[in-house]
């Protein structure tokens, strides 16, 4: 914690779990546009770089974030289908629409790295 807070405290503050911080902090998880906005209205004010300030790169996290969401609930679905056994022509327009949303993870990424090259 660049405060020097602990992570115990921060948590209290932040209302974000202790072990979640931890995660971010060990670089296991990504903090959301959306928890970031709301830290100052809990009396945490942070300074933040281009991200933030960019309504591109916040519309980018925002769209990835969503797109992600959606793979792990097709996942989900398609590991359950699976262990069903269940019928064939399910699983494979699942798993169609799972790689299609796969596909648009790896497009919003590029997008993002394609939009932070046009800044250097």
């Amino acid at each position: 914690m660049a405060k020097g807070w602990s992570q115990d405290l921060f948590s209290d503050k932040s209302g974000i779990h202790r072990t979640h911080i931890g995660a971010i902090e060990r670089g296991e998880r990504n903090v959301t546009p959306r928890t970031i906005r709301t830290l100052p209205d809990r009396g945490i004010l942070i300074r933040v770089s281009h991200g933030l300030d960019c309504k591109r790169c916040v519309y980018l996290a925002e769209r990835y974030q969503e797109a992600v969401e959606k793979l792990v609930r097709l996942s989900q679905k398609l590991s359950i289908l699976a262990g069903a056994r269940g019928d064939h022509q399910q699983f494979e327009r699942l798993l169609e629409e799972t790689r299609g949303a796969r596909r648009e993870c790896k497009d919003i990424l590029a997008d993002f790295e394609q939009h932070r090259a046009g800044l250097s």
